[in-house]
């Protein structure tokens, strides 16, 4: 299963990869997932070390790696124990991703031969867990990423620059890129009530600002077959593995 995953669907921000209230799932998939959540802590440590270095370590796209592979196997964990109890024994099972409605029954009966006669309510809370759902793209980027992984090298980063900067005064926010500024023939008064901050900085003066406009970049790692931010990317899969993993195995009884 290729990159055709992710053509209609989108990467959605998913929040924080931990829930305030987390309910209950098959305990090895749990057990690889809050693997996965200190491997992604160990990311974020590396990361800004790894944009100063211009090129991504080794010890980061292994780890990188570490996430993925224990984000896929906690769904993996509960296609087998679905298939122990509800499959036709003899085959190979999987997690079923399918591109679109019009294939899930087809894939779906294929990884996880028998289980849709014997458990039509199963095949049901996982159809409603597919790449295809907007809410659940990430799935899409999971395989796409996994597979990367599990069958060649790790798909490289690429680094993007971006420069930004905001005002502030009595709670309201303006951002703009830097270039605007710079390009610009706009002036900012720094009286009384008036805050402007680069980067979590406050700047007092606009030579500063002119200053600081030119230092301070934004920097990112993309993945180079999705085109989207390493953390943000991980960190969307993180939330929608453990919400399937959470709802498919209260569907299974597990």
């Amino acid at each position: 299963m290729g990159s055709n995953f992710l053509d209609k669907t989108p990467l959605v921000a998913q929040g924080p990869t931990r829930a305030t209230v987390r309910g209950e799932m098959l305990p090895d998939s749990e057990s690889v997932l809050d693997k996965a959540d200190e491997q992604l802590a160990e990311v974020r440590q590396m990361y800004e070390e790894s944009l100063q270095q211009k090129q991504p370590s080794g010890r980061l796209l292994a780890t990188i790696k570490n996430v993925l592979d224990n984000q896929r196997s906690a769904l993996e964990f509960i296609a087998h124990a679905i298939y122990e109890q509800h499959g036709k024994k003899g085959s190979k099972c999987y997690y079923p991703y399918a591109h679109n409605a019009a294939e899930f029954n087809a894939v779906f009966d294929k990884n996880l031969p028998g289980v849709r006669a014997a458990r039509p309510d199963i095949a049901t809370a996982i159809q409603a867990h597919q790449p295809y759902q907007a809410e659940h793209g990430s799935l899409g980027y999971l395989v796409t990423l996994s597979n990367e992984n599990k069958h060649r090298n790790l798909s490289p980063q690429s680094r993007r620059e971006h420069r930004r900067f905001e005002v502030r005064r009595d709670g309201a926010t303006m951002s703009m890129d830097a270039d605007a500024y710079l390009r610009g023939d706009i002036k900012f008064n720094f009286g009384p009530g008036v805050e402007i901050r680069i980067a979590g900085h406050r700047v007092n003066s606009e030579a500063e600002l002119r200053a600081v406009m030119q230092e301070v970049i934004y920097v990112d790692w993309l993945f180079t077959d999705t085109g989207s931010s390493v953390i943000a990317t991980l960190e969307s899969i993180q939330s929608t593995v453990r919400q399937t993993a959470e709802d498919v195995s209260k569907a299974a009884g597990l």
